[in-house]
């Protein structure tokens, strides 16, 4: 599957029901505006579900090699999340940005000139 980092030689993950619902819907990030019905009144798309965004504000981690360290919070959920942390109101803990994560992007924005 696009997108997904594949561990199945070790673990047979690949014949687990976790790893079939993700094949089934997609198992990976999708181009913006995939889902036109999410879309906002404003006309953004895809602020929750797709990737977490990394976000300038920061939180002190509790898990992983970062706890304790102050990270980057991430917002929004991804393909490969609980319906819990795919609320705009989630707010989670980033990882140290020089590794790799399918499931983490950013959003770039700027003030359009008038």
């Amino acid at each position: 599957m696009s997108g997904w980092i594949d561990h199945s030689d070790n673990t047979g993950f690949v014949y687990t029901d976790v790893y079939q619902t993700i094949a089934d819907k997609g198992g990976h990030t999708t181009a913006v505006g995939a889902y036109p019905a999410g879309a906002t009144t404003s006309g953004l798309y895809d602020l929750a579900g797709n990737c977490y965004e990394w976000t300038s504000s920061t939180i002190i981690a509790t898990n992983g090699a970062e706890a304790g360290l102050d990270v980057n919070a991430v917002r929004g959920g991804s393909w490969y999340a609980t319906s819990r942390s795919c609320r705009t109101t989630y707010r989670g803990e980033g990882r140290d940005p020089s590794g790799g994560y399918a499931t983490i992007g950013l959003r770039v924005a700027a003030t359009a000139k008038a």
